[in-house]
């Protein structure tokens, strides 16, 4: 093969360098490369891992295991109730409050608070890292590749390398669960009823990865999965809403303290709308460019508009298109709309690796919404922006504060603003080409 000129070989096609390196090359770094990847959390989850009984500032790692994950169920193992923000805080070395996640969160993670600390820890690193493995296959999948051995292991070590995966393997995050929820729940809607509920069952343990996520899939006509997911939901929560009844003393004493914990949750600086800098989602975006929260009528507002445009998005692709390339867009709006429309955290961008590995491998819609050829391109682009921008560190910013407040409120805006971009990218091709086809 011989080039001509800087993109095309002879034939007149498009020269992809990547193409003639040998598949086997790829098969044998794939792996090396994922370890690598891997290599610098596991460092770093030894170096700064959270000491059991204590709670520091400078043993961070796994930190949201602990307060998330392990006391909140080791509370509920010592029939006492998390919600309680004043007992909870009290009773277990956590630094910040159980946010409000439903009771079902506690028996899903029940098994964790069996274990001692530091082996619950470990056991939650390991399992992260197959999910991670997961959530690559399941990603593959969905984009209608056969996943191999090199394709898996090497978007993984991306996601690994990726400000989301970093952060939420660090952390102990359980984003991944919830992304690999909300994927089986889009992709199973309309072929396996079961699957897709008891998926979005699971989903709604974290009610803003869980809500709108229902309300689009009933927009899409998958009713019946959400039926099942609610039923299932229900059920499987009676039983610790029961123990923690007991716990409170009363249903409404244990409703006040969870309505309470949900409403002083911001109240922390990494969960504060204005002062977060990890925080992705518009509501953040507008309170930290205005200087103040925009309140719960303004939350509530702003969370109907994203829920009705991209019921109607979706609506209307459905209408005029089927198959993979609907089947994944929609995938994307939805993503999106979760990640834009409530409270989300940096971490929760793992949402955006199948919408973007549907972008790159080009199977992101169907053919009669591809309008233009910079629309792609331009796509791929902003769901990168919360991948690589690591700029959102404690220690860059600090170093950007000192340029200037300005510099740094640009840096940790970057991701929301692309999303809403994104987004409304999205909505606008759909509506768009539908109204060219239309009249053609």
């Amino acid at each position: 093969m011989r080039v001509i000129g800087p993109l095309t070989t002879e034939s007149g096609r498009p020269f992809r360098p990547w193409k003639a390196i040998p598949g086997r090359w790829w098969a044998r770094v794939s792996i090396p490369v994922f370890l690598v990847a891997l290599l610098v959390p596991t460092v770093r989850v030894a170096l700064h891992m959270n000491v059991p009984g204590e709670v520091s500032y400078s043993e961070w790692a796994l930190g949201d295991f602990r307060d998330n994950v392990y006391y909140p169920v080791r509370s509920f193992l010592d029939h006492r109730n998390p919600y309680d923000r004043e007992t909870y805080l009290a009773d277990y070395p956590v630094r910040v409050r159980f946010p409000p996640y439903t009771p079902l969160h506690l028996l899903v993670h029940l098994p964790f608070g069996l274990l001692p600390h530091v082996a619950a820890q470990l056991c939650y690193f390991g399992i992260s890292v197959a999910l991670t493995l997961a959530l690559a296959l399941i990603s593959l999948r969905m984009c209608g590749r056969n996943p191999t051995t090199t394709s898996t292991f090497g978007l993984a070590a991306l996601i690994l390398v990726s400000r989301p995966g970093h952060w939420s393997l660090m952390l102990g995050q359980t984003t991944l669960e919830y992304a690999i929820a909300v994927y089986l729940a889009l992709a199973y809607g309309a072929r396996s009823a079961w699957v897709s509920g008891i998926a979005l069952g699971f989903a709604t343990t974290k009610p803003t990865v869980g809500v709108p996520l229902a309300l689009l899939m009933l927009c899409q006509r998958h009713g019946r999965p959400v039926v099942i997911g609610a039923s299932v939901a229900v059920v499987a929560t009676l039983l610790p809403t029961f123990a923690l009844v007991q716990s409170a003393g009363s249903v409404h004493a244990l409703f006040s303290s969870y309505v309470d914990g949900a409403a002083v949750f911001e109240q922390d600086p990494s969960a504060n709308p204005v002062l977060s800098p990890s925080r992705i989602d518009s509501i953040a975006l507008f309170s930290r460019l205005t200087g103040s929260p925009i309140g719960t009528i303004g939350q509530v507002g702003w969370f109907t508009i994203v829920m009705v445009v991209a019921c109607a998005a979706v609506r209307r692709v459905r209408r005029r298109s089927n198959g993979q390339g609907a089947d994944l867009y929609c995938i994307a709006v939805v993503c999106l709309a979760i990640l834009i429309s409530l409270y989300q955290q940096s971490y929760s961008a793992l949402l955006l690796t199948a919408p973007l590995t549907a972008l790159i491998a080009d199977c992101w819609a169907p053919p009669e919404l591809r309008l233009g050829r910079s629309v792609r391109p331009a796509l791929i682009v902003l769901l990168a922006v919360p991948a690589v921008n690591h700029l959102i560190a404690a220690r860059v910013l600090t170093l950007l504060d000192r340029g200037g407040r300005g510099l740094s409120t640009m840096v940790v805006s970057a991701n929301g603003l692309a999303l809403l971009l994104a987004f409304g990218l999205y909505v606008g091709l759909a509506f768009c080409r539908s109204s060219a086809g239309e009249t053609q």
